[in-house]
């Protein structure tokens, strides 16, 4: 926020633009920089004249001499404010979806047909009774959760959607790890490549005690 004629500041004049909040964490890291003398990164912000809070990227190493002692520091300084409020928006509508999902006992999922992997919410981990790190299954895995009676006939729903690139909805019983079984209400659609094949099925789960 400064003029380009106002471009020679000292240490002390540089650490007078650090938000308050951030200076005891930049001082920690700028004194075990200065014994290690090591290529330097760090996040954090600046609090201009007139109030405006800005979020800077910044490295910088050392420049030495024949003798290998340090003489002078060089680096650069990223704007990288815009960037910063966006990841905090998405933090927050991530995490208003994972609310909403938690009320409605609603979980969403993806999954990529190249690989056959899918991605369970944290909601879908709930509902299947398994742990948040075990977002990640396959449509065999799947199936094991499947109620025996059922597994046909989802797997019949499945390939009809997948064949006609259709959106499709129906309900089936899962039988969870501790024996609960549960109805499922399940809603999915298909992404397309520009040849208009499917590389992936996303949707929904909704579930209720039987």
């Amino acid at each position: 926020g400064l003029s380009p004629e106002d471009n020679k500041h000292s240490y002390e004049t540089w650490l007078s633009f650090i938000h308050p909040d951030d200076l005891d964490y930049m001082m920690k890291i700028i004194n075990e920089n200065q014994k290690t003398l090591s290529h330097l990164k760090m996040d954090h912000r600046i609090l201009l004249k007139d109030g405006t809070i800005k979020f800077i990227h910044s490295e910088s190493k050392f420049e030495f001499d024949k003798a290998g002692k340090p003489i002078g520091m060089l680096g650069i300084a990223h704007d990288v404010t815009e960037r910063k409020i966006v990841e905090e928006k998405l933090l927050q509508s991530e995490s208003t979806l994972k609310k909403a999902q938690e009320i409605a006992h609603i979980g969403s999922w993806r999954t990529d047909l190249t690989t056959g992997i899918m991605e369970w919410s944290e909601e879908v981990c709930k509902i299947y009774g398994v742990k948040p790190d075990e977002n990640q299954q396959t449509l065999e895995s799947l199936m094991s959760f499947i109620y025996p009676e059922d597994i046909e006939f989802v797997k019949k729903e499945i390939q009809k959607s997948y064949t006609n690139i259709n959106e499709n909805s129906f309900d089936y019983r899962i039988v969870r790890k501790d024996g609960t079984i549960r109805n499922i209400y399940v809603s999915f659609r298909y992404d397309v490549n520009k040849e208009g094949k499917p590389v992936s099925r996303y949707g929904i789960d909704r579930k209720s005690v039987v």
